[in-house]
């Protein structure tokens, strides 16, 4: 018996963790250059002073005064713990995540010949026409919006609708209740920063009380909450792979190194 699971099984996980890597690195990189940009009016002053009259054009006034702009605006961005990069890259967390559950759903109902006779895609009415319009893979996709809609899961906060989903086919386990906790906490904090710019409302206020927010104020993601938020995503990925290896005969593993994602801070790291 092979030890490891199928490429089509395998994939979606991979290219989660080659994203989370990725976007690591940009927001890594993005910091480091917002702070480079500081210094540039104090260079161009200098520059002023001892370039040729020839040269003399290349730093005028209009020059100086952008940078001086754009080194105040990347000066408040330190001074905050780089805001607008972490609330971005939160919000690109919460869609891998949802993007890996589709793919790798939609490649189970494409592989697993038992997956489409799961009771609950059985209630689903499928309208021919439309699904025979479409591409192989897109059909799966199709059944999957269905399937969603039919269940209501995406009304579902945090790894609920996920859990769900995976539960209509057999895939469900005991997700470990910190993880539960920083993934229900990055749905609503993803929510509203896409569908209200960031600022608190009554809502989050009364399904997060620990983060002990206010009306009004502006959320700002820390580094310490994006880290947490991907760590969580990182350990509730691990769990997915483990399912997926006891469904193919595999033992579930330890990783040499393993430490479930705690919350240190009191506010959860949204000031």
């Amino acid at each position: 018996m092979s030890n490891t699971i199928p490429l089509w099984a395998s994939q979606p996980f991979n290219d989660i963790l080659d994203h989370s890597e990725k976007l690591n690195e940009i927001l890594h990189i993005s910091m480091h250059g917002i702070s480079l940009l500081r210094a540039i009016p104090n260079t161009i002053e200098v520059l002023r002073i001892t370039a040729g009259e020839d040269e003399k054009e290349k730093y005028g006034e209009e020059r100086l005064e952008q940078a001086k702009r754009e080194a105040a605006l990347a000066q408040s961005e330190v001074d905050n713990g780089f805001p607008i990069l972490h609330a971005q890259t939160t919000i690109s967390l919460w869609s891998s995540l949802e993007s890996l559950v589709r793919t790798f759903l939609a490649a189970w109902l494409a592989n697993i010949p038992d997956a489409k006779s799961c009771e609950e895609l059985k209630k689903v009415k499928v309208r021919l026409g439309e699904y025979e319009s479409l591409t192989s893979d897109d059909r799966y996709f199709y059944l999957l919006d269905l399937l969603e809609d039919s269940m209501g899961t995406r009304r579902r906060p945090g790894v609920g609708r996920f859990e769900e989903l995976f539960n209509a086919f057999g895939l469900s386990s005991k997700v470990e209740e910190n993880i539960s906790k920083d993934l229900f906490e990055l749905y609503h904090i993803r929510n509203v920063l896409v569908h209200r710019r960031g600022i608190a409302d009554r809502k989050i206020i009364e399904i997060c009380p620990w983060l002990n927010l206010s009306v009004g104020q502006h959320l700002n993601i820390t580094h310490q909450s994006y880290k947490r938020y991907n760590k969580s995503i990182g350990e509730y990925v691990l769990e997915l792979i483990q399912r997926t290896r006891v469904y193919f005969g595999l033992e579930r593993y330890e990783p040499p190194y393993h430490e479930t994602s705690k919350t240190t801070s009191s506010n959860g790291g949204i000031v």
